[in-house]
């Protein structure tokens, strides 16, 4: 038979204390609180807390026990706590012990009078009633330390380290005072300074390592006073001839006083100089605006620029022509340094030029001129004629004389320049030729009186042509004619001209040949000698020169033309395309072809080729002389069945206006 044992008692719960964590903590307050934790493997019922030995009191909780506190008063020394749990089931757990030291403590108060620190630092920390502690000032940076005293200001020792015995309401303050002496420095004025007005403001700065309270200052022999400000203080001092000196010194608020620091300076009676330089140069030193003591004898050096020269000293100085000059100073004293310009201007003449020829009778003479301060005027001069000022429009950089009389021969143009200093240039001389037949006859006009009693004759030329028309009621058809000529002067007053006649207007298609020989008495004016195969004579010709009047075309234009006697003549439409119509004074038509050709600046001829059922075949020729741009004199000659050689059938004289 099978023996049979009884079944195993269930486990007993577990209870472990967590505060006192471990036992011999310490404990300052007499009431205490102790925490733990309990488990069970059904439940714990109940923990029991006991003190001393002392009666078992039960424990709370909030959640079953898993964590629970009771509360105890201990008693001074050693207390011996314990605690068990009982579970459900009535079983118990292991009683836990643990032991706390309860000690009569209080605070201790520690505070420090001035800069420095205590060690260890027991301010506020709780000590135990009854023991022994010690603590050691020790001073900062620029402190020193005094004694300890208690909360009633009591000196308790004189030592650093402080021995005692703790007890409630104990207070210990620690004494550190500034041993350290304040800075100080005078910033304005410098040693040596030299000051020239009678009120000075000394500036300075102050420093401490804690706070500087005040500065004081001493002017001269005069008693200490007080400054303006600490860290940056002032003193307004009212200053004595020649040699001044200040003194001062800074007290800090523990009554540290600074080394004394002191600066000696100048007042000097004196004034700003004035320095002037007339005309270039320099002075050296530069003392224009400088301050200089009054009654002290100083130097200056003038140099002159390029160009210039020394001229004297001048001003507020006995003037002196020694370029150093020595002075004394004074008030409102100005010196003046003159410099004279001493480089002449230079003058050129640019036209005429030299061998040049000229056969007007005035002459327009240009010419350059330059300085190293600026030209003044420009004297010119041509043959004997006076001196004469020459114009400019840019300070006679360029200058100009017009209208200078030429003779026949050799001309002397002389001119000189003058600058703002008076300096003259040299005289610039040229000589150039006068001569009386012009280099060329285009753009003239010349009136011809022709010995014998005949008409004159206008003559007028182009570039290459010219022609020629009578004056006043003159109708000979020989005197109006045009053509091609050459031109070459001889020699300074001669020249000869040939004329080639084209025959127009008088002997059709004939071609006639004049030289003429000029010899110029004046540049407008000429004796001449022609020849030709049919005619020869001598005459005189008056020269003008005329402007173009002749327009390019005639194209689009209608010319009314006018009998001598003021009645209207012919009324001519010259048409783009080089066509005519043309309606006569008595009622007649015509229309042809046409030419419009400018021989001189005055003069062209118009050529009619007709080709009207009346004048088929038939050629008309007019010479228009325009007195203006659409006005002037006709001639016209008309050749009814023209061959080579062949006189006009009709001409006539008259006038003409361009509509």
């Amino acid at each position: 038979m099978a023996r049979s044992f009884p079944p195993a008692p269930p486990p007993p719960p577990t209870l472990s204390i967590t505060n006192p964590s471990k036992s011999g903590e310490r404990w300052s307050n007499s009431v205490f609180t102790v925490t733990g934790t309990a488990k069970d493997n059904v439940g714990v019922a109940d923990v029991l807390v006991a003190l001393n030995g002392g009666d078992w009191q039960p424990a709370t909780t909030t959640n079953n026990w898993t964590n629970w506190t009771a509360q105890i008063n201990l008693i001074p020394g050693t207390n011996v706590l314990q605690a068990y749990a009982v579970d459900t089931s009535g079983n118990d757990s292991i009683t836990n012990t643990v032991k706390l030291d309860y000690i009569l403590s209080a605070t201790l108060t520690v505070g420090t009078n001035g800069d420095g620190i205590i060690s260890p630092d027991y301010n506020g920390v709780p000590l135990q009633i009854s023991n022994t502690y010690s603590m050691t000032a020790m001073p900062a940076r620029g402190f020193g330390f005094v004694n300890w005293t208690d909360g009633l200001d009591n000196v308790i020792t004189n030592g650093a380290t402080l021995e005692f015995v703790m007890a409630s309401n104990l207070t210990f303050v620690a004494n550190f005072v500034d041993i350290t002496k304040p800075t100080l420095s005078i910033t304005n004025p410098k040693t040596g300074q030299k000051w020239s007005n009678a009120v000075f403001t000394v500036k300075g700065t102050a420093s401490d390592n804690v706070a500087v309270a005040s500065v004081w200052y001493q002017f001269n022999t005069n008693a200490w006073a007080l400054a303006t400000g600490t860290n940056n203080w002032t003193a307004v001092l009212a200053l004595t001839t020649r040699s001044n000196t200040v003194k001062a010194y800074a007290v800090d608020t523990s009554g540290n006083v600074s080394l004394t620091n002191s600066v000696s300076f100048l007042y000097i009676l004196s004034d700003r100089l004035t320095v002037r330089t007339n005309g270039l140069g320099s002075i050296t030193p530069n003392d224009n605006g400088a301050l200089l003591e009054i009654g002290q004898t100083y130097t200056l050096t003038a140099k002159a620029g390029t160009g210039f020269a020394f001229y004297y000293w001048g001003g507020g100085v006995p003037m002196s022509v020694n370029p150093t000059l020595t002075f004394i100073m004074a008030s409102n004293l100005t010196i003046t340094a003159n410099f004279k310009d001493v480089t002449k201007p230079v003058a050129t003449i640019t036209f005429p030029v030299t061998n040049q020829k000229w056969s007007n009778s005035v002459i327009t003479v240009t010419g350059k001129a330059s300085d190293n301060v600026g030209v003044t005027s420009v004297g010119i001069q041509i043959n004997n004629g006076g001196w004469a000022e020459a114009g400019t429009a840019n300070g006679f950089t360029n200058w100009t004389a017009a209208n200078l009389p030429v003779i026949f021969g050799t001309n002397i143009v002389q001119a000189y320049a003058v600058d703002a200093a008076g300096n003259v240039s040299l005289t610039n001389k040229i000589k150039f030729l006068g001569v009386l037949a012009p280099a060329s006859l285009s753009g003239y006009a010349a009136t011809v009186k022709r010995s014998g009693g005949q008409p004159n004759v206008v003559v007028t030329w182009g570039d290459s042509t010219w022609s020629q028309t009578g004056t006043g009621n003159d109708t000979n058809a020989d005197d109006y004619c045009a053509g091609s000529y050459t031109y070459m002067q001889t020699g300074p007053n001669t020249a000869v001209l040939t004329n080639m006649d084209i025959g127009m207007l008088s002997w059709l298609g004939t071609t006639n040949v004049t030289t003429v020989n000029l010899t110029f008495t004046s540049a407008t004016s000429a004796n001449c000698a022609w020849t030709n195969e049919n005619d020869s004579g001598t005459g005189t010709m008056t020269f003008s020169q005329v402007s173009n009047l002749v327009p390019a075309s005639l194209a689009g234009e209608t010319i009314q033309t006018y009998e001598s006697n003021g009645a209207a003549g012919a009324v001519i439409t010259f048409n783009t395309g080089g066509t005519f119509n043309e309606t006569e004074g008595g009622g007649g038509t015509g229309f042809g072809t046409y030419t419009f050709t400018q021989y001189s600046p005055t003069v062209a001829i118009i050529q009619q080729d007709y080709s009207d059922a009346n004048d088929a075949g038939a050629v008309g020729y007019a010479e228009l002389t325009f007195t203006s741009a659409t006005a002037g004199r006709a001639f016209h000659s008309f050749y009814q069945n023209p061959t080579y050689g062949s006189n006009p059938d009709v001409k006539g004289l008259g006038t003409f206006k361009v509509k």
